[in-house]
Formats: structure tokens, sequence, C-alpha cells
């Protein structure tokens, strides 16, 4: 196990259990091909597949048993076609199956985008050589078109670690982006954004434009701290309406749940968790009411682990995502803690069929 670049190294004594786990390979002790990374950071469905999933590594797939425990399967490479790493934060078309996902390397090529079909077969690498410095890319989003990187003043700096100066990651505001002839840069003013919540493109059907002028504009939607959003999954790389977000600011403990409205560009629905009380990643879950039946995108629940700290227990909170003030429907207490993380995922009965 190698620790994660960018959460595991803050100075040079971090370091070392990175060279014991090298050391250990070199004699043969353990085998990296076998895996290197915790696998702790999301949770994807993908290919009728539950995997556990770290940048700094492959996924891991897991099964859930009919008796509800949680296995691991083992270290999934794509029959050999991804024999490096990948995202924690692959992206899939619900109506075709696919799923888009890219890497970051330390060497060139810096970011590989990379795509599977339904089945889960990897199709060829897309290197992108017009980022020419070891950029930090955690997540990416994707249209029915286009896939969309923000190639931020965030870098891979090892340097700034072996000279104390910190976390082997700088900020470079002076970062300029190139274009090659694949690939269409726009700069826009400095934003470092981790987590990409939507994208999608606007309807211009039957326009051809010779130079298309893009033109970018910055709202904001809430003035708390937010994190850790979710959508409805079924518009994944369509245009949407409802984004249900986790207050903070002290992640990973975020103390409740706001609903934003994309068209009216503000808050609509919001619900603390309440003193001492804190969750995490919330989820929206879609109602279940059958194929034929065409539901509101905001028809279903948001879910998370909230934990009271004064009493100590853990409960599974159900949130109607159509009440203006989220109200709870369901609260399960939970026979044990459930620690705070960072990135889950809702599994409905028909996927979990599908495992």
């Amino acid at each position: 196990m190698i620790p994660n670049f960018f959460s595991g190294f803050y100075g040079l004594r971090d370091l070392c259990p990175g060279v014991v786990a090298l050391g250990r390979a070199m004699t043969g002790q353990i085998s990296l091909t076998q895996g290197m990374g915790v696998a702790n950071t999301s949770l994807n469905f993908l290919c009728n597949t539950l995997f556990a999933m770290v940048e700094n590594d492959l996924p891991y797939a897991i099964r859930i048993t009919r008796e509800g425990d949680i296995e691991t399967v083992g270290r999934h490479d794509f029959d050999g076609r991804a024999p490096v790493n990948m995202t924690a934060h692959p992206k899939m078309d619900e109506e075709t199956g696919e799923v888009f996902a890219f890497r970051c390397f330390p060497v060139v090529p810096y970011l590989t985008y990379f795509r599977f079909d339904s089945n889960g077969y990897k199709e060829k690498d897309v290197p992108i050589f017009s980022i020419n410095s070891p950029t930090f890319v955690h997540d990416f989003g994707i249209t029915e078109q286009y896939a969309i990187f923000p190639d931020t003043a965030l870098e891979m700096a090892p340097m700034k670690m072996i000279a104390f100066q910190g976390m082997p990651v700088r900020c470079r505001p002076s970062k300029v982006c190139t274009s090659d002839s694949e690939m269409k840069w726009f700069e826009v003013p400095g934003f470092n954004a981790l987590h990409i919540i939507k994208a999608w493109e606007d309807d211009q059907s039957g326009i051809t434009l010779l130079q298309p002028i893009c033109e970018t504009t910055r709202t904001v939607l809430s003035k708390r701290s937010l994190e850790f959003g979710s959508t409805n999954p079924s518009y994944a790389g369509k245009k949407n309406r409802y984004v249900y977000m986790a207050v903070g600011p002290q992640g990973p403990k975020m103390s409740g749940v706001v609903k934003i409205d994309l068209e009216l560009g503000c808050e609509v629905a919001f619900r603390s968790y309440g003193d001492g009380c804190f969750g995490g990643e919330v989820m929206f879950a879609r109602r279940d009411a059958g194929d034929e039946v065409e539901l509101d995108e905001d028809d279903g629940f948001v879910v998370s682990y909230v934990h009271n700290e004064r009493e100590n227990e853990t409960r599974f909170v159900v949130m109607d995502a159509k009440s203006p003030t989220l109200d709870i429907v369901a609260a399960v207490k939970l026979p044990g803690r459930v620690p705070y993380g960072i990135h889950g995922i809702f599994l409905g009965e028909k996927e979990l069929q599908m495992m």
C-alpha cells in the first residue's frame, strides 16, 4: 500500500511509508501489480459491477452478498487494458451504458482520457498532450458530445516537499492553457474547482458558428460553504435543474443539506441536522415508479448518514427531495457507527439484482 500522493504526503517524513513500500516491492515481498491504493475515495456502479475507487490505483470490484455483507472481489484492470490508474469520478451515460474516465500521471502524458462500452470493454486511450505540466485534475464533466476538463492552477510539485515547503502541490495563478488539434481550451477567471457537479450543452442544432465566441459567467448560488453535490443520475450529461449539496464548513463533517435550483440560481430548500449532528455526502435516490411512468426531476429522496456526536448514534436519514424543508420521511438507527467519509453511492434493488 502506497500513501495517496495528495492526502498522504505533507513533508519528508511522510515519504518513509512510500519508501518502505517500494523497498518491499523491489525485494519481492509485495507486488504492486496487485494494487497500491486504499480504494477509499468513492463508490461507483459501472458495467453491472460495484467498484471502490481511488485515483492513484485501479478500481476494486466488490459485491454485496445476500446476507448483506460486503466482499472484495479484487483489483479490476479491465482485461489488462487499464494497467495503471484512473479517476475516482468516472461518468456513466445511462442511455447507452458507456462510461467515461481519465487518469492523471506525473510523466507525459499528464492527462489521458478513455471510455468503456456498455460491456465494460475499454477503448483506446486518448492522451491529452496539450497539458504541458503535471496538473492535478480530480474530477471532470461530460455533456452529450463533449468531455470537459478543468486545467486549473493546481499542479504536482514534489520539490516543494523535498524543500520542506509543505504538500507536493502548488498553485500557479499565471498558468496559461494551450490548444491542440483535438481540443479547445477556454481561458476563464481563476477558480480551482475540485468537484464538477454538472455540465450540459445548450440546444444549438442547425447553427454553424465559424468563429465561436466563449462567454463565461459566474453566479453565486449560495452564501453557505457547500461540497459533495448530487443530482438525478438520469440527467447525466444533460441539462438539469436541481442540485443537492452538503453544508460545511467542517468537512468532512457536514451540518446539513441544501437544494439548489439552477434555473432560479438560488437555494430553494434547506435542512439542518441539528446541534451536534453531522453527516457526509448526500445522495439523490430516484423514486421507483416503474419504467413506464415519467417522473419530475426532483421526484425522489435525499439520503445520507447522520451521526449524533452527543448520543454517539448514527442514523440513515431519508428526506423528501420535493419538500421546501427537505422533510425527513424516515430515519433508521444503525447498530454501529458509520465514520465520516468522502463519497458514497445509493443502489436500488434493480442495481443490486444486476450485480
